[in-house]
C-alpha cells in the first residue's frame, strides 16, 4: 500500500475519533455544570481586564446588562439617540401607488365656455397601392375598397360614393360624395 493508499484509508477514521472525543467532553462539561455556575464565570470573564482590547469610551457606563453584548458601549451617546423623535413622514411607506393629484375644477362662466370641437371625421375606407403613367401622360392610380382593387383616374368614381380628384405621384385626393368629407390616400413607395 502507498502512503496516499493509507492516508485516503485512515484519514476519515482518525476524524470521526475526533469528532466523537470532542461531543463526549462537550456533553460531559454540561453535565458536570449548572447553569448559575455559566453565568457567574461567563460575567467574571467579560468583567475582567485583557491586554490588547480597545480602550472604552468615555461616558457613564451601563450595569453589565448591555457590557456582555459590548465592553466599549457609551450609554450617554446612546440616550442621546433615544430623545431623538422620528422624523415627520409626509406619506404612507406602506402605499407604493402615490395617487396622481386631482385638479380643481375650473370656475367657467358663460361668456367663456365654447362648444367641443365636432368630433373627427373616420378615415376614409380606401388605401392607395401605386399609380402608373400612362403613355398619353395620364396618371391612373391602384386603389383598394373592400377587398376590391380598383384602376381610376383623376374624375372617376369609387362604388357612386368616392370621387378621385386629383392623382399624383404622392398622393391621390378623393372626396366621400354623401358626408363632403376630404381625404389624401398617400402612395406607398
Amino acid at each position: 500500500m502507498t502512503a496516499r493508499q493509507k492516508l485516503e484509508r485512515w484519514g476519515p477514521v482518525i476524524l470521526g475519533v475526533v469528532s466523537v472525543l470532542l461531543v463526549f467532553r462537550i456533553v460531559r462539561q454540561l453535565q458536570q455544570s449548572n447553569p448559575a455556575e455559566v453565568r457567574v464565570r461567563e460575567v467574571a470573564r467579560l468583567k475582567a481586564p485583557s491586554k490588547g482590547k480597545a480602550k472604552p469610551h468615555k461616558g457613564r457606563r451601563g450595569n453589565g446588562v448591555l457590557d456582555r453584548y459590548d465592553p466599549n458601549l457609551n450609554i450617554t451617546q446612546l440616550e442621546h439617540v433615544e430623545k431623538r423623535s422620528a422624523p415627520d413622514i409626509a406619506r404612507n411607506p406602506f402605499n407604493f401607488f402615490v395617487p396622481k393629484p386631482v385638479a380643481p375644477p375650473a370656475s367657467q362662466t358663460a361668456e367663456n365656455t365654447s362648444p367641443p370641437p365636432p368630433p373627427a371625421p373616420p378615415p376614409l375606407p380606401l388605401k392607395a397601392l401605386g399609380y402608373e403613367v400612362e403613355a398619353s401622360g395620364v396618371r391612373e392610380a391602384y386603389i383598394t375598397y373592400q377587398d376590391e382593387i380598383f384602376v381610376v383616374r383623376t374624375g372617376d368614381s369609387i362604388a357612386s360614393r368616392y370621387k378621385i380628384l386629383q392623382v399624383t405621384p404622392k398622393i391621390v385626393e378623393v372626396v366621400d360624395s354623401t358626408t363632403g368629407q376630404h381625404g389624401e390616400l398617400p402612395i406607398p413607395k
